[in-house]
């Protein structure tokens, strides 16, 4: 298993793991700056369009199937955003003032109590 982030149908992306076994083939589309990947008929991999040229994604160390390794960078800055994004969208606040300190405060303590339900 190799961990890509799908650009397909998201510009922001989507994290994905794939089985490099599925892999059927790969296309660079040097216009987009995008690896099109589909799979082999075997597995569900088809479609994903990926930053990383095809040599990249070939030597990208597996990653163990039951060892899923969580970004938590990326996590804390999805949290971080979706925050953001929320005080700017709810109706009828007007001049809502932006504390980052206080959303990334909110993202750090929502990780620490993520990684306290993983714990076994």
């Amino acid at each position: 298993m190799i961990k890509l982030i799908d650009y397909r149908n998201d510009e922001k992306g989507k994290i994905v793991f794939i089985n490099k076994s599925c892999i059927g083939g790969m296309i660079r589309k040097e216009q987009e700056g995008l690896t099109r990947l589909w799979d082999n008929g075997v597995t569900e991999c088809a479609g994903y369009d990926f930053k990383e040229t095809p040599e990249e994604i070939l030597a990208m160390p597996d990653i163990e199937e039951g060892n899923k390794v969580l970004d938590w960078e990326q996590r804390r800055y999805e949290i971080a955003k979706d925050i953001t994004a929320a005080i700017y969208t709810r109706p009828n606040v007007k001049g809502t003032l932006l504390n980052y300190n206080q959303i990334v405060a909110a993202a750090d303590g929502l990780i620490r109590e993520l990684k306290k339900g993983g714990e076994k």
